[in-house]
C-alpha cells in the first residue's frame, strides 16, 4: 500500500453518540475528472495523534478502477477534514 495523504470529499453518516461512519467519496483523477469510490465495508476504526493531531483512521474496502481495494482514511478532528491515506 503506498501513502497518498490526499484531501477527499467524504459522505458520511454520523450517529446520535458522535460516531463517523464513511460511505463514499471522491477524488480527482490524473486527468482532472472526479472518481466516486464507494466504502463497501470497514475493517477498523482506530484513533491516534499524528503530528499532535488527534486523527481517526479507518481501515476499508471498496472499488477502486474495477478491482477490490483495500485502502486507509483518517478523519482529522481539529479541522474536520478526511484524507486518502493509503492505497
Amino acid at each position: 500500500m503506498k501513502i497518498r495523504m490526499r484531501p477527499i470529499e467524504v459522505l458520511a453518516l454520523a450517529e446520535t453518540d458522535g460516531n463517523l461512519h464513511p460511505l463514499r467519496f471522491r477524488i480527482k483523477n490524473k486527468n482532472g475528472g472526479l472518481t466516486v469510490v464507494h466504502v463497501e465495508q470497514i475493517h477498523s476504526q482506530t484513533e491516534d495523534n499524528w503530528a499532535g493531531n488527534p486523527m481517526v483512521t479507518y481501515c476499508c474496502q471498496g472499488e477502486i478502477g474495477g478491482r477490490q481495494r483495500r485502502f486507509d482514511l483518517k478523519f482529522e478532528k481539529i479541522t474536520c477534514r478526511w484524507f486518502l491515506y493509503r492505497v
